[in-house]
């Protein structure tokens, strides 16, 4: 048995270590404790108490399973993948800015915004080298 393993496995009782399982999906999605716990309905504190525990309350296991689109054997066994598979899977995913929280709407307003800025710098030091090079042309003939 791998180590993985035996940090999953309580090998008297052979329970999985679904707090640990928990974190480790918290961890995979990149978000800080707070940040997994508010789409749940509860405090960082209070995840921070179920990353410690064996075994975590059904509901909770639904509302994980849901929300962050886990596969629930994974949290139940510890066996299979992480996540859900999606029907076309590997392929890129589009992003429905109607779907995003307000806050990421800002967020990817200001990204366009920054996007044409960008966009708009490029053609103009395009513009200018252009002109350089002509200059430089010019002046050598």
């Amino acid at each position: 048995m791998s180590i993985y393993n035996l940090l999953i496995m309580n090998s008297k009782l052979n329970v999985v270590n679904q707090g640990f399982l928990l974190k480790k999906i918290r961890k995979e999605l990149d978000l800080s404790g707070n940040d997994f716990a508010e789409p749940l309905g509860f405090t960082g504190a209070y995840q921070y108490n179920l990353e410690k525990a064996a075994k975590i309350p059904k509901k909770i296991v639904k509302k994980v399973v849901e929300i962050f689109q886990i596969n629930g054997n994974y949290l139940e066994t510890g066996e299979g993948e992480m996540f859900q598979k999606k029907e076309g899977e590997g392929e890129p995913q589009i992003i429905i800015e109607g779907d995003l929280k307000e806050d990421y709407k800002q967020i990817l307003l200001e990204a366009k915004k920054q996007t044409k800025l960008l966009e708009q710098q490029n053609e103009l030091f395009k513009q200018f080298l252009e002109h350089q090079n002509r200059d430089k042309y010019e002046k050598s003939h």
